[in-house]
Order: structure tokens, then C-alpha cells, then sequence
């Protein structure tokens, strides 16, 4: 997963459930009863990010720079007061090339999830899962005179994750300050695959043996949100990000399928700061748009994705 990006693109981003409420002008001059808070949502979502990952001289790995852009879009549904339940569906393009010209991967990605989120007074809960499927071709060239050969693999991996949040939000007039942790487990299954070759009989093609790899990545942190006196709102978000999820892969060369060896790619970094900006305008009582930006800094590491999502309350 790339450094900053979303492991589940769902659900809400306002700073609390009570963000889609409608206001309705006068009604408590005139004494007239607010009509009933919508029931459901429909929403969509364009995700764009790119990330920058340095080499890692323990593993003498090269660098890798990413991009990554997506769409998603779901329901929620509110018919429970303080509680939010919802599904989504979405796809992505992801690419990722090897610094030094020493290869390149481009991924198409699907992604459901399930969401929901339940306020108890000034605290919160909320809990996602999702399931995902990549599908990747990778490049690379080996030159090595007399032989110039270029190898492409096809691997699938499958990817779930499930995301727990909680966390309490102190008011201070008309802005609030939200201490949360969370926690993320992911677990990636990718199928064994061969690489092919453009030359008859390949010389250094890799065949690579399925493997699982389980990552735990988990946040600790504050969200801030400030509302104008119109029907905008701004948020944000600073937090510290622990993640251990190591890259290897076991290979073997199909010239001769006795070399086994391990490849260690290049690891995520222990540490990470996560930094958010987001804002949040109520068009209507039917409408609101969303829009944030996340980066994600450590000492090899930068990151910076920006979102955009429009939602219907009907």
C-alpha cells in the first residue's frame, strides 16, 4: 500500500455525525417542528495521491516513486440516531516505477467495503472493512551483454483489511479539538506467478512462490474542526503513524529452478507523520461537497493525496 493512502476510501469524512443534519432558517422563531433528518446518503468520491519512497541501503533496495487515482462511491444509511451505516464500490489505477530505470509496475485495483459509525455523546466508534483485488503487470530489463532481455509478470493479489477508530471530541464554542486512535490490520495474498520473456528460452526470468504478507499500521492523534457562521466547515488532522509491514518475496530462477533466494523490497518506514486539511460546504439541505488534502512525512518517505466527494441526502 502506498505511504498516505487510504487503506478504506469510505465513509464519512465530516468532523461528526451531525455535519448532514439540515437547518432550516426561522424555524425556531416561528416555532415551526424541523422536518425529518434525511435517512440515507448517496455519495461519490475522486481520490488522487503520489508518493515519493526513498531506497533502503540495509536491504539495498532502490527507491520507488507512486502514483495512484480512483474513484469510489456508496449509500449511507442513518435511520438510528447517532449511527451511521453505509457500503461502498471502487476502482483505481496504480502505478509505481523503480528509480534508476530498474523497473515498473501498473496495477488496476477493485475495492467493497462496508462502514459504519456509532457516537455515544462526545465519543465516537467507528469500524471498517474492505476486500481488494489488484491486478498488476510488472517490467523490467536485464542487460547483460550479449543477452538484452525484457521480462513482464502478471501477479493477482487479493488485500483485506479492517480499520477501528475511536475517539472523544471536546467543544469549545463553535470549534473542537477529537483525540482518536486507531488501529489497521491488513493481510495480502498474492498468487505465484512466472515472468515471461521476449526471447525464446529466458535467462534471467523469475519465478515467484505465492505468499501472505499481514501488516498492523495504527494512528495516534488529534482531528480539529472550526464552523463558520454560514454552512461551511473546516477540519484537519495531526497524528503520529506506526506501521510493520515488511516487503519479501521468495524466488527462483526458471533456468534453474534449484536457486531459491529471497528478495527483500523496500519497507515502509516504522514511523510517520500524518498531516490533513479538509473543508466542507452545505450547499443545500440535499447537498454538501467535501475536499482534503493528507501527506504523509518520514525520513525517507513523502506523500501528499487530495479528495474530493460529493454527497446527496435524501
Amino acid at each position: 500500500m502506498m505511504p498516505g493512502a487510504p487503506a478504506l476510501a469510505y465513509g464519512p469524512d465530516e468532523p461528526s455525525l451531525a455535519a448532514n443534519v439540515p437547518y432550516v432558517k426561522g424555524a425556531a422563531r416561528s416555532l415551526q417542528p424541523l422536518p425529518p433528518p434525511p435517512l440515507w446518503t448517496t455519495w461519490a468520491t475522486g481520490t488522487a495521491l503520489t508518493a515519493d519512497l526513498g531506497h533502503q541501503s540495509s536491504h539495498g533496495t532502490p527507491g520507488l516513486d507512486e502514483t495512484l487515482g480512483g474513484i469510489a462511491a456508496g449509500v449511507d444509511y442513518r435511520g438510528v440516531p447517532d449511527l451511521v451505516l453505509g457500503f461502498g464500490l471502487g476502482g483505481a489505477e496504480v502505478s509505481a516505477d523503480l528509480k534508476n530505470s530498474l523497473g515498473k509496475t501498473s496495477s488496476d485495483v477493485f475495492q467493497v467495503g462496508v462502514y459504519g459509525s456509532k457516537a455515544f455523546g462526545a465519543a465516537y466508534v467507528s469500524t471498517a472493512f474492505a476486500y481488494s483485488n489488484a491486478s498488476s503487470k510488472t517490467e523490467r530489463t536485464v542487460s547483460v551483454s550479449p543477452v538484452f532481455e525484457t521480462l513482464d509478470g502478471h501477479p493477482n493479489t487479493d488485500l483485506f483489511s479492517g480499520r477501528l477508530e475511536a475517539g472523544w471530541r471536546y467543544a469549545f464554542g463553535p470549534a473542537g479539538v477529537t483525540p482518536y486512535a486507531a488501529v489497521e490490520v491488513q493481510s495480502a495474498s498474492t498468487d505465484a506467478y512466472n515472468e515471461t520473456s521476449n526471447l525464446p528460452t529466458t535467462a534471467f526470468g523469475l519465478s515467484y512462490r505465492s505468499k501472505t504478507d499481514t501488516g498492523v499500521r495504527t494512528e495516534l492523534g488529534s482531528r480539529f474542526d472550526i464552523a463558520s457562521a454560514g454552512n461551511w466547515t473546516v477540519f484537519g488532522r495531526v497524528a503520529w503513524v506506526y506501521q510493520d509491514l515488511d516487503a519479501k518475496a521468495t524466488a527462483l530462477f526458471e533456468a534453474s529452478p534449484v536457486s531459491v533466494f529471497t528478495i527483500n523490497g523496500t519497507d515502509l518506514p516504522r514511523n510517520a507523520a500524518l498531516l490533513s486539511l479538509g473543508s466542507n460546504v452545505r450547499i443545500n439541505d440535499s447537498w454538501n461537497f467535501t475536499a482534503s488534502a493528507d501527506t504523509e512525512l518520514s525520513g525517507r518517505t513523502s506523500s501528499i493525496g487530495g479528495r474530493a466527494t460529493l454527497r446527496y441526502l435524501w
